[in-house]
């Protein structure tokens, strides 16, 4: 496998394709592939991205030009102040039932660590500003108990700036991956984890091999 910024084996989609035929296979895919998604709606919606590939949204849902997929649109909308951290909380959610129902403990375990990492960089964020992080807190009966992830937010606090701080969560992100792939396991876990990690690694080598970059 490349390190990070290095030019992914195959991209997402070729990815996509190869499971087509394992319904299952492609519910987890997809599932992973969709945290990419959006996140490039974020920023298009805050006028930070004109426009992005869509992996599992369409491009009028990429826009904000139609709605999310109906269990995007959860009942409880009191817990949270911000739409964000609402629908990232569905989405992990979402994403550890899958997790269960496919029975794929990578997918658990993924979704419980960036669960942690997430709410560890809101109460970061939180500190700083002098505010209570418990708003910004997204699925906390998601939460793991992990040094590392509390010296990655150290080291994410201590960056420089904006590309250098998301380079070391990215960084910690890979880090975990191969610490917990189920590599060679052939099995749900395995194609999860190469999932995850195509992620990763288009997401530098786009980031790196942008005009100006380099």
């Amino acid at each position: 496998m490349p390190s990070l910024g290095e030019k992914p084996p195959l991209n997402p989609a070729q990815l996509q394709s190869l499971v087509d035929a394992e319904p299952p296979l492609r519910a987890i895919v997809d599932t992973l592939f969709l945290e990419q998604d959006l996140l490039h709606r974020q920023s298009i919606l805050a006028g930070e991205k004109i426009a992005a590939m869509p992996l599992v949204l369409s491009e009028e849902q990429m826009n904000g030009e139609a709605p999310l997929p109906a269990d995007f649109t959860p009942a409880d909308t009191e817990r949270h102040a911000f739409a964000a951290d609402l629908l990232w909380e569905t989405y992990f959610q979402r994403a550890a039932s899958l997790a269960s129902l496919l029975a794929c403990p990578f997918l658990q375990r993924w979704a419980g660590f960036e669960v942690t990492l997430r709410n560890a960089v809101a109460a970061e964020r939180a500190r700083k500003l002098g505010l209570s992080p418990e708003e910004y807190f997204v699925a906390e009966q998601l939460t793991e108990s992990a040094a590392f992830i509390d010296s990655l937010v150290a080291s994410w606090a201590a960056a420089d700036n904006p590309l250098a701080a998301a380079r070391v969560l990215d960084q910690g992100r890979w880090e975990w991956l191969q610490a917990n792939g189920g590599w060679f396991g052939f099995s749900s876990d395995e194609v999860a984890a190469y999932a995850r990690a195509l992620v990763l690694l288009a997401r530098w080598h786009e980031m790196q091999s942008a005009p100006g970059d380099g």
